[in-house]
């Protein structure tokens, strides 16, 4: 079963054997949509994320084109995994 954090798809930039992945930025991005303030969502995720939810994985890209050019199909395949 995945574990995904609710309210933050859009940062999931696909699945690594039952583990979701999400981006480190994108989830920053996310909280901060949500009201919150860039240092408030950065300690949240450190706070409430790191070591506190298993199979989570957070990824830190160097590119985030790269990531972006990923993210469409790996979604596809973590819709897929839904069903």
């Amino acid at each position: 079963m995945l574990i995904v954090i609710d309210g933050c798809d859009d940062a999931i930039v696909g699945i690594a054997e039952d583990c979701v992945v999400y981006d480190y930025h994108k989830l920053v991005d996310v909280f901060m949509k949500q009201g919150m303030t860039e240092d408030d969502a950065i300690e949240w995720i450190e706070y409430n994320i790191y070591g506190s939810i298993p199979n989570v994985i957070i990824m830190y890209p160097a590119n985030r084109e790269e990531v972006d050019d990923y993210a469409e199909e790996l979604r596809i395949q973590y819709a897929n995994s839904l069903n």
